[in-house]
């Protein structure tokens, strides 16, 4: 039979190094947050998950600056570009061109003539 001072330290030193695990793995989840010196394994999943999106925006913004600098480029050196957006945007005509207003404010001051 065996010695149960014996047996009792032998599950002493099995508890301790159970505690000491789960104690550790209490620190590296992260639950203490900035209380603890480790930011914890759970903040790094999602910081990498914010990474990891943060980076698709990224591109999407790159691809958004390039399509802009063409458009750009297009307006300060081409000259067809820049007499479309003069039309469309200020409403300008060139000296051979007659100009039919349909929006809703120049038709009803026509119906009402």
């Amino acid at each position: 039979m065996s010695d149960p001072v014996e047996s009792f330290k032998r599950y002493q030193k099995h508890w301790l190094w159970v505690a000491f695990i789960c104690i550790w793995l209490v620190f590296v989840s992260g639950v203490f947050g900035e209380k603890g010196r480790s930011p914890g394994l759970l903040q790094a999943f999602r910081l990498k998950s914010l990474l990891k999106n943060k980076k698709r925006e990224l591109a999407s913004l790159e691809d958004q600056v390039k399509e802009l600098s063409v458009r750009v480029d297009k307006l300060t050196k081409d000259p067809v570009t820049q007499q479309k957006v003069i039309r469309e945007v200020l409403g300008y005509a060139a000296e051979d061109e007659i100009v039919f207003d349909f929006h809703e404010n120049s038709l009803r001051t026509l119906h009402r003539q």
